[in-house]
This record gives C-alpha cells, structure tokens and sequence, in this order.
C-alpha cells in the first residue's frame, strides 16, 4: 500500500456493512486487523473506531471488507508522520466519554468510546461496543462513562498517592440529559442500566468523579464512537496529535 494515492479518513462516514452470509474465513484480513488493533492500541487513537468496527467481522469477510482494512493502511500510510506528543500542563486529569446510540442497523448496541488525559497527555483512550441493549442516549452515556469509572478510579489512586492530588477527576460529557441528572444526584431508574446509573452516581457522590457538560460539536470522543466526515475528522486528530 505504500504506492496508493493519499486518502485523508481511515473510512468513509457513515458507513454500515450489511451482515451477509456469502463472507468466510480470511487468513490476510485476520492478519491486517490484528496488527491494526496493536497500533490503535499503542500509539494511534484516530484509527479506533474503524479497526473495532471491521473486527466484528472475522468469519464473514467479503472482498469488500477487506477492501475497508486496507484503505486503513492507505490512510495510516498517508499520515506516517502524525505522532502524539508529551508535554507539560497544570491540567491534572481529565476524561472525554461519548456514546454512539445504537449505529449499526444490524446489530442494537450502542458504541462507547473515551479519551483521558493526565496533565495534558493523552495516556488512555479506547472503542468498544457495549455489552447491553440501552433503548436511550441518555442510558448508552451512563453505560459508557461507567466502562471507564474503574480505570479513572486506578489514575484517582496514583495521583493521590504519588501527587497527592485529591481532587476528582473531571468528566466531560455531551449529554444534557446525564448531565443533570449526575448533578442533582437523582437515581432515575434507566431500564436495564440501573446498576450501572448507581456505580457512577456513587463514584460522583464519593468524589471520585466530577461530571461537566461539554457542547456536543466539540467533544473530542465522538470521533473513537463513529467515522466521521474529512472535516470533522481533522479537528478530531488535531484534538489529539497537537
């Protein structure tokens, strides 16, 4: 892939492969998306979203899907220079958690993806599909701010430790609606999450975390729950790589 043409997204938007029975077993597609995901892991968060995307479909594979993973390769080919980069900052720690409510027409659950930051260093990031059904955004964020509570709680405890930093740690979330109800401390009963609701208004109650509300349009963690178009996307990226 060295020799295609630049593309500027790992995938186009709004992309939806339709589940089909005519895809098989594909040593070459395994290889791709196995070595994709250790880069997305380690050192490339830009390529979360559509790597998990395209791992969902191992023993289904069309000439099509492979086609997708290696426009990913295109793209990281085309971007071989972007790098993130270790600073100094007095931020002390801050988390960015979005949720993608129920993207896939094929499959209902929705897409958690966070992006946490400690003293202005991006250390944590990651995509994951949801392991329950939430029938509202305002459930799918409670569900995805608790995939990261035990992890927050873990950085909570070293900067207490080793900084003695007490303060809890800040959460920025889109969602009007978890906003208000995190703030005002109220257990509303969301169906099927209310487990999940009480761990984060625990950890908010016990000072562990504070949740803020952030303006949907400028909330870096949409871009680790969807594709999104080549604007957006750039000022996703400059978000995490300046």
């Amino acid at each position: 892939m060295s020799q295609a043409n630049p593309i500027d997204t790992p995938m186009e938007a709004k992309l939806n492969i339709q589940s089909t029975t005519s895809g098989s077993e594909n040593t070459l597609f395994s290889q791709l998306i196995g070595s994709l995901l250790f880069i997305a892991r380690i050192s490339r968060p830009d390529i979360s979203y559509p790597v998990n995307y395209l791992s969902r479909f191992h023993g289904k594979v069309t000439p099509e899907i492979l086609g997708y993973a290696r426009r990913i390769i295109q793209y990281l080919n085309s971007s071989k220079d972007v790098s993130l980069v270790y600073a100094s900052s007095s931020e002390e720690c801050i988390a960015h958690v979005d949720a993608s409510f129920a993207p896939d027409l094929g499959n209902p659950k929705s897409v958690t993806g966070y992006l946490i930051y400690h003293f202005g260093n991006l250390i944590s990031w990651g995509t994951k599909r949801q392991t329950l059904v939430t029938v509202s955004s305002t459930a799918a964020e409670y569900i995805a701010i608790s995939d990261i509570v035990p992890e927050l709680m873990l950085i909570k405890y070293l900067n207490q430790e080793v900084f003695a930093i007490h303060h809890p740690i800040k959460v920025m979330e889109d969602n009007i609606s978890t906003y208000q109800i995190a703030e005002s401390g109220e257990r509303r009963r969301l169906r099927h999450t209310i487990i999940k609701q009480h761990a984060v208004l625990e950890a908010v109650e016990d000072h562990e975390i504070k949740i803020e509300h952030i303006e949907g349009k400028r909330q870096p963690a949409d871009g680790m729950t969807k594709q999104l178009d080549s604007i957006k996307y750039k000022e996703f990226c400059k978000f995490i790589f300046s």
